[in-house]
């Protein structure tokens, strides 16, 4: 998401915050954690929502909308795109997410076929054949990312010294 900055040095100046600080508590509180108050993890989000849980249905919506306005922001800087692709945590594994998030594009020539998309694929096309933008879901293993960005800092930290 988006945060003002303003609105986070107005927040530091008036709790007399650290930039740690400041830091600590985005990480802990903001974003989706912090709208659901329970849980940044879609799976227990949608636990939540079926529940009847209101800041987790807003917490849901806020990200849907967000990743909307992404999308569109993106169509119109780069003019385009070949295809849109669903990866790791949420993305990967909520359907009911994908759903969420290309309901309503199709005058951006984003079709979802629901049938392809509910069978909760781990990988593959998601699209609907008249989709102009393809939909993809493919799968990644966010340790090994992890791993490979530490492995590659520390080895250009090496090389500069």
């Amino acid at each position: 998401g988006d945060l003002d900055p303003f609105g986070l040095l107005y927040l530091m100046e008036q709790e007399n915050l650290s930039v740690q600080q400041a830091g600590k508590i985005l990480m802990s509180k903001g974003g989706i954690l912090g709208i659901s108050g329970t849980s940044g993890d879609f799976r227990d989000i949608e636990e939540r929502m079926d529940k009847g849980d209101k800041r987790s249905e807003l917490a849901f919506k806020t990200f849907v909308y967000n990743v909307k306005r992404y999308i569109g922001e993106y169509l119109a800087a780069l003019n385009g795109a070949d295809c849109i692709v669903f990866t790791a945590g949420a993305g990967e594994h909520s359907a009911r997410l994908r759903k969420a998030i290309l309901e309503n594009m199709e005058n951006l020539g984003i079709v979802l076929d629901e049938g392809k998309n509910d069978a909760s694929p781990t990988e593959g096309v998601i699209s609907h054949d008249e989709s102009r933008i393809k939909l993809a879901v493919i799968p990644t293993n966010e340790e090994i990312v992890v791993a490979s960005e530490v492995k590659r800092y520390l080895e250009q930290k090496r090389s500069t010294k």
